[in-house]
């Protein structure tokens, strides 16, 4: 879960991370960090790989399972990858006892 979000760089700097993860490496993303953050260590969402031609949901799913250690097996991962944002039904007793505030933010891996 995320405890901060911010959209201006100079409230990102105020605060201390362990590791920087990009969503491409992009001259745009390459020279934000650089920026911000640039003795902090960086991976990137999609490794060195950065073309169109990619499931990016399940590539971005897989590739955040690599980082932490490959907590989820293939089939566990490639259960939860998709490219849905809707509450199916089977899920909204689970979703009703996390006790969400009546407003928040999903993040959504591999979004574009």
């Amino acid at each position: 879960m995320f405890s901060r979000i911010f959209t201006q760089k100079a409230d990102v700097a105020q605060h201390k991370y362990d590791l920087v993860i990009l969503d491409s490496f992009s001259t745009r993303s390459i020279n934000i960090k650089t920026q911000i953050l640039p003795l902090n260590p960086v991976v990137g969402m999609f490794g060195y790989y950065n073309r169109s031609e990619v499931n990016r949901v399940l590539f971005s799913f897989n590739r955040m399972n690599q980082l932490l250690g490959y907590v989820n097996s293939e089939t566990e991962v490639n259960k939860v990858a998709r490219p849905s944002m809707a509450i199916e039904i089977n899920n909204l007793p689970f979703v009703e006892e996390l006790n969400l505030l009546s407003s928040y933010i999903a993040i959504a891996l591999g979004g574009e």
